[in-house]
């Protein structure tokens, strides 16, 4: 198994093959999208879900690039390298981020991601009353979970922290359980 020193060196050469396109457009692009949803569904526990949904397609298919274009040297074998190379390569080849693993449960079962930024709400104000309510950066969830159950781990993924809500000036987390 590869450290987690190795694979940040990993993500960061994955990052700099990678092509990319603008991080304001794709704020934008995100934010539009999350307005029409809220447009399109009156309850907003709908449009959480459906952003979730999205994140779950778009990860089910990133993995696949991230296996073939990041030249690991490790197999994955149990959920904790998985969510390894998905913090520390995943985020950095697709998003530029920066991701810590802390708080591992004893069985390893568990763990949070924190996000170094958060470049979908980087422009973004969620308007007071919906601060508690919507789960504006749930593509992440949906992203991770979608990308864990292609290599057959099923997994619930949680934020725990969210800088956009009324109740944490701390980074982005998300809690990631194993479900057996």
């Amino acid at each position: 198994m590869q450290s987690m020193s190795e694979l940040a060196h990993i993500g960061n050469i994955a990052y700099q093959r990678s092509d990319k396109c603008s991080s304001e457009l794709l704020v934008l692009t995100y934010g539009v999208l999350v307005t029409q949803l809220m447009k399109d569904y009156e309850d907003i526990s709908d449009v959480n879900r459906e952003i979730e949904n999205i994140g779950y397609n778009i990860g089910t298919r990133l993995i696949d690039e991230l296996l073939s274009k990041a030249e690991l040297e490790t197999t994955c074998s149990s959920f904790k390298e998985a969510v390894e190379v998905v913090a520390k390569v995943g985020f950095k080849m697709f998003l530029g981020v920066n991701v810590d693993l802390v708080d591992w449960n004893k069985d390893v079962s568990e763990v949070t991601m924190c996000l170094g930024s958060n470049p979908l709400a980087e422009f973004v104000e969620i308007p007071d009353k919906m601060k508690d309510t919507l789960k504006y950066s749930n593509i992440y969830c949906g992203a991770i979970r979608g990308s864990l159950e292609q290599v057959r781990l099923n997994v619930k993924c949680n934020t725990s922290k969210d800088k956009n809500s009324n109740n944490s000036k701390e980074k982005h987390c998300i809690r990631v359980k194993l479900v057996l």
